[in-house]
């Protein structure tokens, strides 16, 4: 690849990002202006007159979807959990027994020296 084709495809990054910043508010505006139409037309279709009672309507939805989800992950969750248990339960004892190891041959080293020390 040449050095201007390199440069032409760096400069073709740089104002993506620079256009793409200059735009941010307009792009957060936007999304505002959406949520907004989407309360008003849920509202609307609900035949809603408080923005609480509708707020508290599909916060109830939504805090019963979340259960639903939920109990339905159980199983999944579970397996993750065993899993994970198991691999600590694995990694501690492996760490246990080269411990025990290492303790076991620092004791060997210090009665040969104390032996070879005494004769």
């Amino acid at each position: 690849m040449s050095g201007a084709s390199l440069e032409g495809g760096k400069a073709t990054v740089d104002g993506l990002i620079q256009g793409m910043q200059n735009r941010q508010g307009a792009a957060a505006e936007a999304a505002n202006r959406l949520g907004l139409q989407v309360l008003r037309e849920m509202r609307r279709a609900l035949q809603i007159s408080s923005p609480s009672r509708a707020m508290r309507r599909l916060g109830g939805f939504t805090v019963q979807g979340f259960a639903i989800g939920m109990e339905r992950m159980q199983s999944r969750v579970k397996r993750v959990v065993d899993r994970t248990t198991n691999m600590i339960q694995y990694g501690v004892g492996n760490i246990l027994d080269e411990s025990r190891i290492a303790m076991q041959r620092n004791r060997a080293e210090k009665a040969k020296a104390t032996l070879c020390g005494a004769a």
